[in-house]
């Protein structure tokens, strides 16, 4: 949905995956560019040159390694949440004058006009429909990362 928003909002967007495997869907999602979090080389060519990353990993990372590719008054907004402390190299922050951020859920203001917004852009969902009697095995594949997108129960179908 980032890679969406970011195109709706008229921005150029650059993903940064450490998953080969993720490379023709953020493409097909709309990325003009992916960039392999592995590849040093590639991500020394990113520094200084983004003016606002949106992380979203829920998993443990290096921060540094993703605030070094923002401009000066550059911002990360963070809203995944990993489940240990996180380090950064606060360098990385002062004498570029980087911004870090957090965000969460907004309230029902902002969620109504975050659905008014996707309604004017057509900015939809990717969704894999299941069946309440599937709900058990769509939670196996989650915690095995073998799911795209989002989950649909289809309640009409179940039963």
């Amino acid at each position: 949905m980032a890679i969406k928003f970011g195109k709706a909002f008229g921005a150029r967007v650059a993903l940064f995956t450490h998953s080969k495997h993720k490379v023709d869907d953020a493409v097909a999602l709309g990325a003009d560019e992916v960039v392999l979090s592995s590849n040093e080389s590639a991500m020394k060519e990113k520094h200084g040159t983004l003016d606002f990353i949106l992380d979203t990993i829920s998993a443990n990372h290096d921060l540094t390694t993703y605030v070094n590719p923002l401009k000066r008054d550059g911002v990360m907004t963070v809203v995944g949440i990993p489940e240990n402390p996180q380090a950064l190299a606060l360098g990385s922050l002062i004498s570029p004058r980087k911004i870090l951020a957090g965000s969460l859920i907004g309230g029902i203001k902002e969620t109504q006009e975050m659905l008014d917004f996707c309604a004017e852009n057509n900015v939809l969902c990717d969704i894999e429909t299941i069946k309440l009697e599937g709900i058990n095995e769509a939670y196996d594949r989650m915690l095995k990362s073998d799911v795209k997108y989002r989950f649909f129960i289809d309640m009409k179908k179940s039963f």
